[in-house]
């Protein structure tokens, strides 16, 4: 905030946008486009790598680490 950052509360991300190797913005759950070059996620790794990006920008480790692992009660809320 105090470096011109903002944060929205009560606004699920539904998506987290990449463009060029880098993170551009995140639709929310009620369809709002959100411009930003950072994005700070609260839902756990699994529901941030899998669910919210696009698996074509997540390293194939990565993303075969989270598909290995299994799901805390964290991951359905």
């Amino acid at each position: 905030i105090q470096n011109g950052g903002t944060i929205r509360y009560s606004r699920g991300a539904k998506k987290i946008l990449i463009a060029n190797g880098a993170v551009c913005g995140v639709i929310t759950e009620t369809g709002e486009v959100i411009p930003t070059r950072h994005v700070v996620s609260k839902a756990s790794k699994y529901v941030t790598y899998v669910e919210l990006m696009d698996p074509v920008h997540v390293a194939d480790a990565v993303n075969n680490d989270m598909r290995r692992r299994s799901q805390s009660c964290a991951t359905f809320s």
